[in-house]
């Protein structure tokens, strides 16, 4: 699902997998791609065996999108990547995402690289995010600065991660969560309750004056479930303001506003309640 220079649309609960296409020569296939746009809201999809998961790749402004609610299965480059793409272009931009509720699972390959990637993306907002690593792969959540593109107009990478979790990247060096200060400039950002645990190398600095309750302990009680965080983990509660530390994905997104009941909502279930299967 490609959205070239597509603004204000609704990408909601689509099920989506290449079956084993690998893409046009060195493009690695985008399950659902921005490319470019702006106020796009992509909402509880199940995306799997895809190079990349989800993505904006601007070739032009992108601004103000959100992720919410996305299953992302199965990848082997990135599963959720933001960046710029031409190079030198004045008009491009990837500014104020938000990726909320959003699940990662990659699958162990040779060239299985980084969970989720930001570089040239300014103020992007990430919470409540699960990533459930494997050995072979390079890493869960990093973030890099304006050096890799080049002559990308956003000066900074700037971006805020919370209430969220990262396990399993038990290969030598692997890495949970990654701030690379050797690739350029970053501007503000901060990472606040988050849990990086069985990961090689799990927060990479190990402390920053921009990193708070943070914690290395090891994970508890989920009990084989990745969508949501039961109770009983040691991750339930854990977050900011008694918020969860990871992806709960249990009630549906409608144009960017969760049916769970609160606010007056009403509640959508995205899970048949009799056999647990997406409904």
């Amino acid at each position: 699902v490609v959205m070239i220079s597509g603004s204000d649309n609704v990408i909601r609960r689509n099920y989506v997998n290449p079956r084993a296409w690998v893409g046009f020569g060195d493009q690695y296939p985008s399950l659902i791609s921005i490319y470019p746009g702006s106020r796009n809201i992509v909402e509880n999809n199940i995306v799997e065996n895809g190079a990349i998961g989800l993505q904006i790749s601007s070739i032009g402004d992108s601004l103000d999108n959100k992720f919410l609610g996305n299953l992302v299965l199965g990848h082997w480059v990135s599963g959720v990547a933001l960046h710029c793409y031409v190079f030198g272009d004045p008009n491009n931009n990837t500014i104020n995402t938000i990726v909320q509720n959003t699940v990662i699972i990659p699958i162990a390959t040779q060239f299985t690289y980084r969970s989720v990637w930001l570089s040239n993306a300014d103020n992007t907002t990430v919470s409540n995010l699960s990533i459930f690593g494997v050995s072979s792969a390079e890493g869960g959540f990093t973030v890099w600065g304006n050096a890799y593109h080049v002559g990308c107009p956003v000066p900074a990478t700037s971006f805020s991660l919370k209430n969220s979790m990262v396990t399993g990247y038990t290969d030598a060096s692997a890495f949970g969560v990654q701030v690379r200060s050797d690739q350029g400039s970053l501007g503000s950002w901060s990472i606040d309750f988050v849990r990086s645990a069985g990961n090689d190398i799990n927060f990479s600095p190990s402390s920053h004056a921009n990193m708070t309750n943070i914690t290395t302990d090891a994970i508890t009680g989920l009990n084989n479930c990745k969508a949501f965080i039961p109770t009983g983990s040691n991750l339930k509660g854990a977050g900011q303001g008694g918020a969860d530390l990871g992806a709960n994905i249990l009630y549906a997104y409608e144009n960017g506003v969760l049916q769970d009941g609160s606010g007056g909502t009403t509640v959508k279930k995205l899970w048949n309640s009799a056999d647990k299967k997406w409904s």
